[in-house]
């Protein structure tokens, strides 16, 4: 499983953390079930994790979900799976293939809750929001680790990664101090992308961001009038270390930045109309990362490659590809 770090890092964030990234900021309508989001509905495919660090350095294991029309995890079998390298139109052998119920490789859950002025002025939603990320935990698997995230203008970090639930619940539940009132996403999510990154790096795991959020990134420079990391450079950041991000929009007035954030990442979208279906929701990701399949692929040569993953499901297509580097010596 992924060790505890013992020490501080920089502001910046590690694995799969299920970076429960929890960052609401306002209030108002719209919502759904609590099931992902897919317009139009449609077969899809989201490469979660390419796992390079394998005892054979030409071999990769890519870690993945596919979803039904109605935004349903589901399994497919391995006939349904194709996988192919860069430009090459022949699909790649596939040397070994699991269904979700046989992956072992532990997540990083980061968790990480908004604590703006709109949330904090609203005890009832900051308790809902506190109930639901303390039933997230209990949900975690025994080897899976957590670490909780508190931000407002400024991000505090309130427990390094730790399979202790006890733990979590606790920094769950304790308040965060002078972090402003603002609603501070990008620079608070590149912190949480860098903390799962250093986390993946001390051994293997699968990493994904949860961000529960109105939408609305209402801080535009920090308090020393530096420019804060925008969307298009913090999604690229996310890609690059591989940390699909799991996006929530709570009356969310404005959903397109954080569907761009969940749909670009390899995570997913889900809407929420109040503090209630949180709880749901989280349930409903638990089970998304429960649920992914691995595929195995060997005789890759060193360097930058992209890897596309095509599934059939019925008359259904779907691909996803992302890029990955190998290091052989």
């Amino acid at each position: 499983m992924c060790k505890k770090k013992l020490f501080s890092l920089p502001p910046v964030w590690s694995t799969l953390i299920l970076l429960l990234l929890l960052g609401c900021g306002g209030s108002g309508g719209g919502g759904s079930d609590p099931v992902p989001v897919t317009t139009p509905k449609t077969l899809s495919v989201g490469i979660n994790y390419v796992d390079t660090f394998l005892p054979s350095c030409d071999a990769i294991d890519a870690y993945f979900n596919v979803l039904d029309p109605d935004g349903i995890s589901i399994g497919v079998p391995q006939n349904n799976v194709k996988v192919f390298l860069n430009t090459d139109p022949n699909p790649l052998e596939l040397v070994d293939f699991q269904w979700p119920a046989d992956i072992n490789m532990p997540n990083s859950i980061a968790i990480v809750m908004d604590y703006s002025g709109t949330i904090v002025d609203n005890p009832l939603l900051q308790q809902k929001m506190e109930i639901a990320v303390k039933a997230f935990v209990q949900l975690m698997e025994e080897d899976d680790a957590g670490e909780i995230i508190k931000f407002a203008t400024e991000y505090e970090r309130m427990n390094f990664f730790t399979s202790d639930k006890t733990v979590l619940e606790e920094a769950v539940t304790t308040l965060p101090t002078a972090i402003g009132r603002e609603t501070n996403i990008y620079d608070t999510l590149w912190f949480a992308v860098d903390e799962a990154a250093a986390e993946a790096a001390l051994q293997p795991c699968r990493s994904a961001v949860i961000i529960l959020t109105d939408g609305e990134q209402l801080l535009n420079k920090t308090k020393d009038e530096i420019l804060i990391h925008g969307l298009d450079d913090t999604i690229q950041h996310a890609i690059e270390s591989q940390v699909p991000v799991y996006t929530i929009g709570l009356g969310t007035k404005d959903k397109t930045n954080i569907i761009r954030i969940a749909s670009e990442t390899n995570g997913l979208y889900f809407e929420a109309t109040n503090g209630d279906e949180l709880s749901a929701i989280y349930s409903e990701i638990s089970t998304v990362l429960a649920q992914q399949h691995r595929v195995r692929v060997s005789g890759i040569p060193a360097g930058t490659h992209n890897l596309k993953i095509v599934v059939t499901y019925g008359k259904l297509t779907a691909e996803n590809s992302r890029a990955f580097t190998l290091s052989c010596p």
